[in-house]
């Protein structure tokens, strides 16, 4: 029998976490130094050391974020962060950077968007998170060459988030046929062709040999601290998924990998009170999908007026 299946996935960029270093990129936009102007456009260059958040501070970013996010919160207000999240990205913030370049990515996707898509800008915000530890941001700069018909650039995305969420992997696990990253292969060898696999690999190869201590120190720093004071980071062991029964009514009838992304907060009783859309790849209508799902899930219970998690839902269709 064809069926669904979600896997709950939690991004480097959630909230609150410290990134490395960000110094070269695949993309040549990166690699020349562009920097793109934020909405008060007095954006200053990307700096190669990233800035932590500040002690105390991850529960104000959690708010900012949530308020960003919301299409139902002041439009002014929501323009302000925005602009105060784009100075954060130009001073080398790699959480900011990841969700300014979703944005951007995402343009009028989202309800009550603050921006339309701007490719050029996404794939430079993404292009430094990426190298500043975020596999998510290596997929979506995928995606994004994917859709400017540029081969070998998505083809050596594709390669290095693939590499990076296999070793996020336990031990011994390996890449389906069937999931969100294959369906991601599969296009990216689509538009590749016939084309000559060495300079994939000598680029590939380059970009692990030169960032791959960061990243991983990122990751890992990320995984054992939760880097700024009174934030609780959500993990998947926290996460409680909702019965099969509403996932399988959720996704009847939908059948194209790919991953819905939502900033989700959640109340003192664990329960989501929100389900803030970022952004959704390759098909805008997973948001309409996961959504139900998103909003079913629950955490235990805290002390904590408000937690907040961006967690990527990534659907998988194939057999059981």
């Amino acid at each position: 029998m064809q069926c669904g299946s979600i896997v709950l996935a939690i991004c480097v960029a959630t909230i609150g976490a410290a990134q490395m270093q960000s110094a070269w990129a695949v993309d040549n936009k990166i690699a020349a130094g562009q920097q793109p102007q934020s909405q008060e456009s007095t954006s200053k260059p990307v700096q190669d050391q990233p800035k932590k958040c500040d002690s105390g501070d991850g529960a104000a970013r959690g708010e900012d974020y949530a308020i960003l996010l919301d299409p139902g919160a002041d439009m002014q207000k929501r323009q302000q962060i925005l602009a105060d999240l784009e100075a954060k990205a130009n001073t080398g913030d790699v959480d900011a950077q990841y969700y300014v370049g979703s944005l951007y990515r995402a343009g009028r996707i989202l309800p009550k968007a603050l921006v339309d898509r701007d490719l050029n800008k996404a794939s430079i915000y993404l292009g430094h998170a990426a190298v500043g530890g975020n596999p998510e941001a290596m997929r979506k700069l995928a995606e994004i060459e994917l859709v400017e018909k540029h081969p070998v650039e998505a083809m050596v995305w594709a390669q290095l988030y693939v590499h990076y969420e296999i070793h996020a992997m336990n031990a011994g696990s390996k890449l389906t046929g069937k999931g969100p990253s294959a369906d991601l292969l599969a296009r990216a060898f689509d538009m590749f062709g016939s084309r000559d696999m060495d300079a994939v690999k000598s680029d590939v190869m380059d970009f692990i040999q030169q960032h791959d201590a960061a990243i991983l120190a990122a990751r890992h720093e990320h995984e054992n601290s939760a880097a700024c004071e009174n934030f609780a980071l959500v993990s998947p062991g926290d996460i409680s998924m909702p019965d099969e029964g509403a996932v399988k009514t959720a996704l009847f009838g939908y059948a194209k990998p790919g991953t819905a992304e939502f900033l989700l907060v959640f109340g003192p009783d664990g329960a989501v009170t929100k389900a803030l859309a970022l952004d959704a790849i390759p098909d805008p209508d997973l948001l309409r999908t996961m959504r139900p799902i998103a909003e079913r899930m629950r955490l235990h219970p805290s002390e904590l007026p408000a937690r907040y998690g961006l967690l990527p839902l990534a659907f998988t269709y194939g057999e059981t």
